[in-house]
C-alpha cells in the first residue's frame, strides 16, 4: 500500500515536472516562432524579389525611350510604318520603332470630319517608302516631332496643301510656317480637302470643346 502511494506521488512528480519542463521548453515554444521567421522571412525575399523585377522593368523601359530620342537637328533615314492619323506616324530605323509627330501641322482628331480622309492621305504619301527626318524637337509626351521627307516631297507641307491639316499657329513659327500659311489659304479658297466641308473647326478647338463639355 506505502509502496503504491510512494509509485503515485513518483508519477504525480513526473507529471508535474514534465508539464514544468513544457512550459519552460525552448523548443516547444520556440516552434510556432520558427514558423513565423520563415513565414516573414519568405515574404520579405518575395517583396524583395517583386522590387528588383519592378525596378528592372523600369529601367528597361527607361532605355528604350532614350534609345528612341533622336536629337534635335539631326537628319536621319528610317522606313515608314503605320499611319496613326494625318500628323502621326510610326517610322523604323534599325531595330526601332518610334512615333513622329509631324511638325507644325494639326490634322483632325479621330471623331472630326475629315479625319479618315486626313489619315488616308498621309497613308498613300509615306506608303512604306524609306523616309527622311528632320528633327525639331521631343513633344511633352516624348514623342519625336520632325519635317518629314519622302524624296522631294515635303509630307508636312503637303497635307497643308491638300487642304488636309491646318498650320498650328503656336508651334509653327519658323521661316516655311510662312509659305505653309499661303498654301493653307489657298486650299481654303480652292475648297479642298476639309475646307469643302461647312466651317471646318481647328483641332485645338475641338479638343478644348471637348474638353469643356467633360
Amino acid at each position: 500500500m506505502r509502496a503504491g502511494r510512494i509509485a503515485q506521488e513518483v508519477q504525480k512528480n513526473d507529471t508535474s515536472s514534465g508539464q514544468r519542463d513544457r512550459c519552460c521548453d525552448v523548443s516547444g515554444a520556440g516552434q510556432p516562432l520558427r514558423e513565423g521567421r520563415f513565414v516573414m522571412t519568405t515574404w520579405r525575399n518575395s517583396l524583395t524579389l517583386m522590387l528588383i523585377v519592378l525596378f528592372s522593368a523600369g529601367i528597361a523601359s527607361w532605355t528604350f525611350a532614350a534609345a528612341q530620342k533622336i536629337g534635335v537637328g539631326q537628319k536621319v533615314s528610317v522606313r515608314a510604318g503605320s499611319v496613326i492619323d494625318g500628323d502621326s506616324i510610326m517610322v523604323n530605323k534599325e531595330d526601332q520603332t518610334i512615333e513622329i509627330r509631324l511638325f507644325g501641322i494639326d490634322s483632325p482628331e479621330f471623331d472630326q470630319p475629315g479625319s479618315k480622309e486626313s489619315r488616308r492621305a498621309m497613308a498613300e504619301l509615306i506608303d512604306g517608302q524609306s523616309l527622311l527626318l528632320e528633327v525639331m524637337d521631343h513633344d511633352s509626351y516624348g514623342r519625336t516631332v520632325a519635317l518629314v521627307r519622302n524624296g522631294s516631297i515635303c509630307v508636312n507641307e503637303e497635307q497643308v496643301k491638300a487642304g488636309l491639316a491646318w498650320v498650328h499657329p503656336r508651334y509653327c513659327r519658323i521661316g516655311i510656317c510662312d509659305r505653309w500659311r499661303q498654301l493653307e489659304e489657298q486650299a481654303r479658297s480652292g475648297k479642298k480637302g476639309l475646307w469643302r466641308h461647312q466651317r471646318p473647326v481647328e483641332p485645338w478647338r475641338w479638343k478644348a470643346r471637348k474638353n469643356r463639355r467633360r
